[in-house]
């Protein structure tokens, strides 16, 4: 199941995948440090990776269409990770994970100040 706009409608500088399984508790600060950028070209793809919680109706309370959400049976998170590029349409995906937060301003510096980008690769962590 996928929610949220369809590839061809979505055109953002930065795909951020966020697998999760079982952590709706704690996603919340997740989803919000990144909501919170200040670039606003990105989307989040949050992999659900076979949660028996409410990981669902968490995202789905969100309502923002930046924040597509993906359900998957229990596949492990380097799967789910790969299933989140799948679905990626934006020119560079990072990601993180749900239960870590990111600071103001980390994908502007991914992205770089015009868009084109400083990084080939980075590993924050």
């Amino acid at each position: 199941m996928v929610s949220g706009m369809d590839n061809e409608t979505r055109h953002p500088e930065i795909s951020v995948v966020l697998p999760t399984r079982n952590r709706a508790e704690i996603l919340g600060r997740a989803l919000d440090s990144v909501l919170s950028q200040d670039l606003e070209s990105f989307e989040v793809i949050v992999v659900d990776d076979g949660s028996c919680d409410s990981t669902a109706k968490m995202v789905d309370g969100y309502h923002d269409t930046r924040i597509h959400y993906v359900s998957t049976v229990h596949v492990g998170v380097s799967r789910a990770r790969n299933i989140g590029i799948e679905h990626a349409v934006g020119r560079r995906v990072t990601f993180l994970d749900s239960d870590d937060y990111v600071e103001q301003g980390w994908l502007r510096a991914l992205a770089g100040e015009q868009g084109e980008g400083i990084f080939d690769a980075a590993f924050v962590g």
